[in-house]
């Protein structure tokens, strides 16, 4: 990452900077929360009937290549913060083009995320109130993938770990806003992930808990090596060929999508994760929405796929604990971030989370299984670009 230096003629300059723009993550990522419970409920009205909504993929997809046409260069994917070029001429439209265009994705049915766009809007800031990218870049970032996940203590790690070269300072300031934005949505009344969902304990013995997380972390890590060979060979197939061939596949994304036993993969999956203590997994449901979801990613579709693989890796921990005797709950708990880790061997973030998800007497258990999927996730990164 470039270096950077930076002076304050004020030292609350940068303290109150960042309560501002705390308060303006906040309000825009509830917005955009609120936008997508209204959506999920949209969805479910509609796939009893007829899901109409399904048709509207390819039209977004015209749509979303006819901006990066049109538009000045501004970053599409996450791994393009890490070592931007040129940030101070990026379009000053890009929060705006991030934050609709998720949505009109979401809309239209894709199998897309939603933590991938709130970071990407969070940067697009930055460079709309025309701050300093090297200073302000990972502090706003870090705040927009804390505040669309609940959790303001992940902010710093997720900023220490993707942008690496931050300071003290920077992280202090991250954690303040990422505070300050995840207290005013809650405020607002919307809950964050999996809040509320009491935590089962794990029984049995030592040898046979450990045999039981060494089989989830490595059949999640071999799970993610093929989730990345696919995507980056779909990218490199699209790339090398015309917009057709993008558009074909669209309307095979969307006959799939019609078929009313595949309709729950559509979007997010959000009231299947909301629903978390009812969830009744099966084992093909996270390789069917690993598969729509490298599709509707590679297509060109906005909205990254983070909650995508947390609904996979939900389903996968649940079916094998399910198996194994143990809680389904805790099952689909310790599984939720573990194909995040794999996909973007971002260990110490992922490890947070999970803590934060299922307690911290889970440090030793949780770290085992952070360690195993990564060994067997591949040395590709969706968060780095290749």
């Amino acid at each position: 990452m470039q270096k950077y230096q930076i002076k304050f003629e004020n030292p609350f300059y940068a303290l109150f900077l960042t309560l501002l723009l705390g308060v303006l993550v906040g309000l825009v990522t509830a917005g955009f929360l609120a936008a997508l419970n209204w959506i999920a409920g949209f969805h479910a009205q509609q796939n009893v009937a007829f899901p109409w909504h399904l048709f509207l993929i390819p039209l977004v997809l015209g749509l979303s290549e006819w901006v990066r046409r049109h538009t000045l260069y501004f970053p599409i994917k996450v791994s393009e913060l890490r070592s931007p070029a040129r940030p101070e001429q990026w379009s000053k439209k890009m929060s705006g083009l991030h934050f609709l265009g998720t949505l009109l994705s979401h809309v239209s049915g894709a199998s897309v995320g939603r933590e991938g766009a709130s970071v990407l809007y969070s940067a697009g800031f930055v460079r709309a109130l025309g701050l300093q990218w090297f200073f302000w870049g990972p502090i706003v970032s870090s705040m927009g993938f804390a505040a669309v996940l609940g959790q303001y203590w992940v902010a710093p790690i997720f900023m220490f770990e993707f942008f690496q070269r931050t300071s003290v300072l920077q992280k202090v300031l991250g954690l303040i806003g990422s505070t300050v934005a995840v207290l005013l949505i809650q405020s607002l009344g919307l809950p964050h992930l999996f809040s509320g969902i009491p935590v089962d304990s794990f029984v049995g013995g030592f040898w046979d808990k450990l045999l039981l997380l060494m089989i989830l972390g490595i059949s999640s890590g071999y799970l993610m090596r093929a989730y990345k060979a696919i995507h980056y060979r779909l990218i490199y197939f699209f790339e090398e060929r015309q917009f057709f061939w993008r558009l074909l596949f669209s309307l095979l994304l969307v006959g799939i999508l019609f078929i009313p036993e595949f309709r729950k993969f559509q979007s997010l999956g959000l009231d299947q994760l909301n629903n978390l203590e009812h969830l009744q997994a099966m084992w093909l449901d996270a390789p069917v929405k690993l598969s729509l979801t490298v599709l509707s990613v590679s297509l060109g579709l906005w909205g990254g796929e983070f909650i995508p693989l947390v609904y996979a890796g939900v389903h996968w921990g649940q079916s094998l604990f399910v198996s194994w005797g143990q809680s389904a709950t805790l099952g689909a708990l310790v599984g939720a971030y573990l194909l995040f880790a794999a996909a973007t061997r971002m260990r110490w973030t992922s490890y947070a989370l999970l803590l934060l998800t299922v307690g911290f007497s889970w440090w030793f258990w949780g770290w085992i299984l952070i360690t195993f999927t990564l060994w067997f996730a591949g040395s590709r990164s969706l968060y780095r670009s290749h």
